[in-house]
């Protein structure tokens, strides 16, 4: 078994291993997924997911820019009917091992896929942790599948299952386990106009400011009778007051454009 601490290159591995467990943190999971698919951006990925619905993935991955055509899912967590803009099958409940197993099956004697991701086995162990001796058993059982395939099998963990039964049984058959320690934020497309517009707004600011400002101890509009228009003059508080209010603004629109979900 090998080990390594590295989430880049994730890419050169396919073909080469025919199982990885990549073993994620907590507070990143979803970005850490997203940067994996994304260095297989060309492969054929089947993608088992017990963690949360299709819909919901695909969605999550279509923001951070990862190719949905390749990607076909087998949804353990889903109920009804699926969405169909997306390739996918379901199977009753993330609690039907046989059933999990068969379309599994399927999906690796097809030939179709060059990576089947399993999301995740933290997810297996919490649907069965009264039966963790099965589900160690189903996974022990996909791995020896993988032996007579050319598919990448790749299991994701959460970093805090490690030690879980589990991972300890299956550990000594995995050919290779990857600690995923990349925090790199993928935001959603839209974020990227966020800093432009708070800058524009921040020079703004500054610009209104610097126009409208003139030593004159006035306070407000003053009105000249004579030109018949309005002598700009505001003072120091008040420009005080313009600056802060233009930042805050700036400030509200760079945090609305990294936190915006669609």
């Amino acid at each position: 078994m090998i080990m390594e601490n590295m989430t880049l290159g994730f890419g050169s591995y396919v073909g080469k291993y025919q199982s990885i467990l990549s073993i994620i943190a907590e507070n990143n999971y979803g970005n850490s997924i997203g940067n994996l698919l994304k260095q297989v951006p060309n492969q054929k990925i089947c993608y088992v997911t017990l963690s949360k619905p299709s819909s919901k993935l695909a969605k999550d991955f279509k923001a951070m820019g990862v190719n949905l055509e390749n990607i076909f899912f087998i949804d353990g967590v889903s109920q009804g009917k699926l969405p169909e803009n997306i390739n996918a099958v379901m199977i009753s409940s993330p609690f039907a091992l046989t059933e999990l197993s068969l379309a599994l099956n399927t999906a690796v004697s097809s030939a179709a896929f060059d990576v089947i991701i399993f999301d995740s086995l933290s997810s297996l162990g919490m649907y069965h942790s009264e039966r963790v001796e099965a589900a160690t058993r189903f996974a022990a059982h996909l791995i020896n599948k993988m032996g007579h395939s050319k598919s990448t099998l790749v299991f994701t963990c959460l970093e805090g299952d490690m030690k879980s039964k589990i991972i300890k049984g299956i550990s000594p058959m995995i050919d290779k386990v990857m600690m995923v320690n990349d925090l790199t934020i993928i935001q959603p497309k839209h974020a990227s106009y966020g800093m432009p517009f708070a800058i524009a707004v921040m020079l703004l600011g500054a610009i209104s400011v610097g126009f409208f400002r003139q030593d004159t101890g006035l306070t407000g509009y003053a009105v000249d009778e004579s030109a018949f228009h309005i002598a700009k003059t505001i003072t120091l508080p008040t420009a005080l007051y313009f600056t802060f209010l233009f930042s805050a603004l700036a400030v509200a629109i760079l945090y609305l454009s990294t936190h915006w979900k669609r």
